[in-house]
């Protein structure tokens, strides 16, 4: 029955778009974007209109969970479609779903900013065309440059990106844009009004990150709320490049056949659990760093607006693109394609394993892992990382949706039917090998300087 709604929406896309019409697709990456903080998913500040709109003619996901709370890994699994392990990456990425456009005779580009969505890390393979941003982080409003003259910045990047579409469009194509906005630091002006700052300067830079961590800034609920604002300026920034990204396609006449995808690969701690982790990420497996804004608009889906409350993951994005172009998608993927859910046919819940992954140290394995079904979310942690956690969580995600009260003891099978399922999936993924996801010592000295200028020291 899949197969058959797959033909038949790929047959009514092929009415929409026009016989003889290439289609196009396009995913859009904003880096460590929360969804709760768009208004689509019910943010009550005014961050997104664009994306808001995206969604009314598109489908959004409102249970879409990325695999890791870090960047390298979670776009690790977004371009393999798979878990990470050794067989997927080991001293690079080894396998891409962007290969097999490529092999199809889709041109495929990508425009990044560089850091942990690097070419150093193989990320570029299948890509046709790669670009990246080099050296320290920059926030440059268009038309302008930096202070040391150069460019850089969201404007650069989706800039760069509309002239790619410019130049190639008319072509089967496939894009993808990545970029840092709304990651540390935060230097957009704040949204939401002239309320106080407290302590906190005019915006939070890298530096503030630790001087938070160490304890040398106090953090009361004026500076929460000041971060949380600036953290909005930077939404609203993307947001706005997002719009301008939208509004080519409709100039460029591009619209009625592109697959346009928005996401990102993580959220960020804002510092409602623990004060000395806001404005920062990787360090748990908690829904604010891992549940992610997912949108699809398709030319020709039936049903506009629609939501659908299953859960579903950043592996799934790549197979769904696949699909869009009427691919197969390779056996033994970690997703699947969403194309029957694009057109309305109800999909089950996908449970999904998520790992923190150290960015640097000894170990290779994951120092927490999780396993979330969409009803439930496991959390196991070890206490040596954190002596005050508890080493089993377990939270009901209807009626705890902020994963604050663990039912851990008083649902006992529950628990551990969802260990036996997050262990059986580990052995699975043990048998591929572990990867190692530590910066090369090797690092090419501008990219070092711009993982430095995020946040991500060596």
């Amino acid at each position: 029955m899949g197969r058959v709604v797959v033909l038949l929406f790929a047959l009514a896309l092929a009415a929409a778009c026009g016989r003889g019409q290439t289609h196009g697709a396009i995913v859009v990456v904003l880096d460590t974007l929360r969804a709760d903080h768009l208004g689509v998913y019910g943010y009550p500040r005014d961050t997104s209109p664009a994306i808001d709109r995206l969604a009314e003619r598109g489908v959004l996901f409102e249970q879409a969970v990325s695999p890791s709370s870090w960047t390298l890994p979670a776009t690790i699994a977004l371009l393999s479609g798979r878990y990470v392990t050794a067989e997927v990456f080991s001293g690079g990425l080894r396998t891409s779903l962007v290969e097999t456009l490529g092999a199809a005779g889709i041109r495929t580009a990508a425009f990044t900013e560089g850091g942990f969505v690097s070419e150093h890390f193989g990320l570029d393979r299948g890509f046709e065309a790669w670009q990246e941003s080099e050296g320290p982080v920059r926030l440059v409003r268009a038309g302008h440059r930096t202070q040391d003259g150069g460019e850089g910045g969201i404007e650069h990047t989706f800039a760069r990106a509309r002239q790619w579409l410019r130049d190639h469009g008319e072509q089967p194509f496939f894009l993808l844009i990545h970029t840092y906005e709304v990651h540390t630091p935060y230097r957009r002006p704040p949204r939401g009004g002239a309320a106080g700052r407290g302590r906190l300067g005019e915006t939070f830079e890298i530096g503030d990150v630790e001087r938070v961590r160490q304890g040398e800034i106090e953090l009361g609920d004026t500076e929460l709320d000041y971060l949380a604002r600036l953290y909005d300026g930077g939404v609203a920034e993307a947001d706005r490049q997002v719009g301008a990204l939208l509004a080519d396609l409709d100039l460029l006449g591009l619209r009625d056949r592109t697959l346009v995808v928005v996401t990102s690969d993580h959220g960020e701690d804002l510092g409602a659990r623990d004060r000395r982790f806001a404005a920062d990420h990787g360090h748990s497996l908690y829904d604010e760093l891992t549940r992610v804004p997912l949108i699809f608009a398709a030319p020709g889906a039936p049903r506009p607006g629609l939501r659908i409350r299953q859960q579903v993951s950043l592996l799934d994005v790549m197979p769904t693109v696949l699909a869009w172009f009427g691919l197969e998608v390779p056996a033994g993927l970690g997703g699947s394609s969403l194309l029957p859910a694009l057109h309305g046919t109800e999909i089950e819940h996908r449970p999904l394993l998520m790992r923190q992954f150290a960015r640097s140290g000894a170990s290779l394995r994951p120092l927490r892992t999780a396993w979330r079904d969409g009803v439930t979310k496991l959390v196991l942690n070890f206490p040596f990382l954190e002596p005050s956690a508890p080493t089993v969580e377990l939270f009901d995600l209807a009626a705890d949706p902020g994963e604050r009260v663990n039912v851990a003891e008083r649902r006992p099978e529950a628990r551990d039917d969802r260990i036996q399922q997050l262990r059986q999936l580990e052995r699975v993924l043990d048998a591929e090998g572990l990867a190692d996801l530590r910066a090369a010592g090797d690092v090419p000295a501008a990219l070092r300087e711009r993982l430095e200028s995020l946040g991500y020291g060596h």
